[in-house]
């Protein structure tokens, strides 16, 4: 259950801190979110306005009231959902193979704005291998 949750905090939005991402990676990501969220704006403020942000709820809300929303909005949905669903898999897989590093150096951190990032950045020398080859591969910098 604690690999599910570390995947889920991953995800969605947490290359757009520009410090923490390779710039290619954030524009593209920001091309994802950007249109969707412009689009989708006020049904979320209608629907979802009581739903926390944060780890996809927004996103799942939005899912649950397909059939509420407007026009616009669906449209955005439906084209970025393949393009959300890849980037919720990238983002699943650095979660997943860095679980036990974020176990070993990053316990006590408190999610959002990056920490978990900033905590194995710290912590870069010591990371494993595999953690770091996954984190290059989705944009992140600073993992050599």
């Amino acid at each position: 259950m604690r690999k599910l949750s570390l995947i889920c905090l991953m995800f969605p939005l947490i290359c757009i801190v520009k410090t923490a991402c390779a710039k290619d990676k954030v524009d593209e990501h920001l091309n994802i979110i950007e249109p969707f969220a412009n689009a989708c704006q006020q049904d979320m403020k209608k629907l979802c306005n009581e739903i926390k942000p944060g780890e996809g709820r927004i996103l799942n809300c939005l899912y649950s009231y397909q059939d509420k929303l407007s026009v616009t909005c669906k449209k955005q949905l439906l084209d970025a959902d393949p393009k959300l669903k890849q980037y919720a898999k990238e983002m699943g897989d650095a979660a997943y193979a860095c679980i036990d590093d974020f176990e070993k150096f990053c316990t006590g951190t408190t999610v959002g704005q990056s920490r978990y990032i900033d905590c194995l950045k710290k912590n870069r020398t010591e990371v494993s291998s595999t953690c770091k080859e996954v984190l290059r591969k989705v944009g992140y910098v600073g993992f050599d």
